[in-house]
């Protein structure tokens, strides 16, 4: 029996690896495991029995199963909605950052104003994914956030706020395989601080930020700042921004462990079912 199930589970493979994986050997290969797992039934002292399905078990199919496919899409669906609920939570400190702006004298409307407009849009946008996650609701909060990004730059100077804000939308995006191609996710968030610095340093638009001698200088829209103010608002910015990579990271790293121990878990079941 062994012999026969080893040749058959050999011949499988090699149709697959050179032909492509196709439906009928993905069902060879199941029905080679439950004619294993049927051999350890009747015998499970054989040595034999045990070694074969151990394989079978180390080497997976090279197609992966449709069932398994879709288990994958929920748990990508399900984390991304984890994380649309937490951005959410993160906006609350963008908006926070506009009434602060205009207490410290920054009162250019477009930018106050146009900012939290664009900040409620990418809140709209996440409650849409949180409800019915879909590529067009994910693509239209990337771009809402990198317009977001934008704002900063052009605003406050592309040095000043908008790398955070950049960064945090990249960590976020970048985290799920649904979100897009990698290469989009940096283009977008890089244009975003980018664009707005080349066109200052060509001369296209206004200067936010220039150096004389070694001093670098960031000019704001207003006629005066209010120091208290504005320290206290970008310290509540760098809180904000700290606060959120923490938590993006430490929540990473809790579903990494989550399934890991599942891993292992199943190996150690695994383990318990084979004879010693």
């Amino acid at each position: 029996l062994e012999g026969g199930l080893l040749e058959t589970l050999s011949e499988s493979r090699q149709r697959v690896k050179h032909r492509g994986p196709r439906p009928e050997e993905l069902g060879a290969y199941v029905s080679t495991l439950r004619a294993a797992n049927r051999a350890l039934a009747l015998d499970p002292k054989s040595q034999e029995a045990a070694e074969l399905v151990s394989r079978l078990m180390l080497e997976p199919p090279i197609e992966t199963p449709p069932e398994v496919e879709a288990a994958l899409t929920k748990s990508d669906t399900d984390l991304l909605v984890r994380h649309a609920r937490l951005g959410s939570w993160g906006l609350i400190g963008y908006l926070m950052f506009f009434p602060i702006m205009w207490l410290g004298g920054i009162r250019e409307p477009w930018l106050v104003f146009g900012g939290t407009a664009v900040t409620l849009c990418i809140l709209a946008t996440l409650l849409i994914v949180m409800k019915r996650p879909s590529s067009v609701a994910i693509f239209a909060s990337f771009l809402a956030q990198v317009v977001l990004v934008a704002f900063y730059a052009r605003g406050l100077s592309p040095l000043l706020v908008a790398p955070g804000v950049a960064l945090i939308t990249t960590l976020m995006f970048a985290s799920h395989v649904r979100t897009g191609p990698v290469w989009l996710l940096w283009a977008g968030c890089a244009a975003g601080v980018l664009v707005p610095l080349v066109l200052e340093g060509l001369g296209l638009v206004s200067a936010t930020t220039s150096i004389e001698g070694a001093t670098l200088m960031v000019h704001l829209p207003a006629e005066s700042i209010d120091y208290t103010v504005a320290v206290a608002g970008l310290g509540g910015y760098v809180a904000v921004i700290l606060l959120i990579a923490t938590v993006i990271t430490r929540i990473q790293a809790h579903e990494r462990r989550d399934i890991q121990r599942t891993i292992q878990l199943q190996a150690w079941q695994l383990g318990q079912l084979m004879p010693k």
